[in-house]
């Protein structure tokens, strides 16, 4: 049983949107950046002292990871093996696809790649 076409053109409306999301994250991150290095008159904070720094790199790397991924995944649903799992070929069950947009395998063979 393959997946549905209004499954799937759900699945890319589902990962549209997040990409949406994160070009705005992304986007909000830089600018905050531009202005955080606009602000000459501003006490500096030991680095030492502060994590923030280390942490919006972190956020801001993490989201352009997902984002690629999703980007690649956008593509994988538009052609024919959308929706088998790259390892063992069995279908992805609609659930997982919506709950990790980004999937590629099946539950059984996520297990394995995780443990």
């Amino acid at each position: 049983m393959s997946m549905e076409e209004n499954e799937r053109l759900q699945l890319i409306s589902l990962i549209e949107e997040r990409i949406g999301q994160l070009h705005t994250e992304l986007a909000e991150r830089e600018l905050e950046a531009d202005i955080d290095q606009l602000e000459p008159d501003e006490p500096q904070v030991d680095p030492g002292l502060s994590i923030s720094g280390p942490v919006n790199k972190k956020v801001f790397s993490d989201h352009q990871a997902e984002l690629a991924q999703l980007i690649r995944s956008r593509k994988w649903f538009e052609s024919e093996s959308a929706g088998y799992c790259e390892q063992c070929d069995d279908e992805i069950p609609i659930a997982r696809l919506k709950a990790v947009l980004d999937t590629r395998l099946c539950i059984a063979c996520a297990e394995k790649f995780d443990s």
